[in-house]
């Protein structure tokens, strides 16, 4: 009995040394998402406009070129910016993951690239509020999905780099690229509640250090009901 009690006990501070991870989801609400448009037109004197912003909707963001003759036609870039809060953490960031659920994608280039991720640098004015239209000037990745639904794009060096300089939000852009200048279309869901189809996008964090300390793991508590029962055991024992 006493070796068992002796090999539970040591358990119990193995265990109290191992580092449990833990993760925490951000989700973009409605008005941390905002869109607009770009618009070069040739058709009426030839000048270049933007659309009007849109909050909280689903858009699709792209690059189109429609062109004839002498170019009587429009050129249309659309812009999404995207910004998650930056809960607290404790632990050092193993991963974070921002995921969007693609709704539908096309492209008369045949590169398979129907946008860029980019990433704010200086996150430090964003507010939560996507009509800040903070400029993405980190590229993170190309967009090039493979099908509809879920796509995880890794951008755990920018989050580390947020909460390095004490942010408390992210900032992202999608934007059209130079590898698909014709006819590109790439839409995803971007509002939290959810209004139109396609689920929001969200933040995904995994950090070293497991779930809130003040509250115990699970393995914690079972070890700790052994060492308990042992100690009953052998209590009972010596009075016996």
């Amino acid at each position: 009995m006493r070796r068992l009690l002796a090999g539970l006990t040591t358990a119990i501070f193995l265990t109290a040394g191992l580092s449990f991870a833990g993760t925490v989801t951000s989700y973009v609400t409605s008005s941390g998402n905002a869109t607009n448009e770009w618009i070069h037109s040739w058709g009426n004197g030839n000048y270049t406009y933007w659309n009007g912003l849109t909050l909280g909707n689903d858009a699709a963001h792209g690059y189109s070129l429609y062109c004839s003759g002498s170019c009587s036609g429009d050129e249309t870039r659309t812009y999404t910016w995207l910004q998650a809060a930056l809960p607290s953490l404790s632990g050092n960031i193993i991963s974070a993951v921002l995921y969007i659920d693609v709704l539908g994608y096309s492209t008369d280039d045949g590169s398979g690239i129907y946008g860029a991720l980019y990433d704010t640098l200086d996150a430090s004015s964003a507010n939560g509020n996507a009509s800040q239209e903070l400029n993405g000037d980190q590229f993170v990745t190309n967009l090039a999905p493979t099908g509809t639904g879920l796509l995880g794009l890794n951008v755990t060096s920018f989050i580390q780099s947020d909460y390095s300089s004490h942010y408390s939000w992210a900032a992202f852009e999608f934007s059209p690229t130079a590898q698909n200048p014709y006819n590109s279309d790439f839409s995803f869901g971007t509002a939290m509640p959810q209004t139109v189809a396609g689920d929001a996008p969200y933040l995904v964090i995994t950090t070293d250090a497991g779930n809130d300390p003040s509250v115990p793991e699970p393995a914690m508590l079972s070890l700790a009901g052994l060492a308990l029962l042992a100690f009953g055991l052998v209590s009972r024992r010596r009075k016996i």
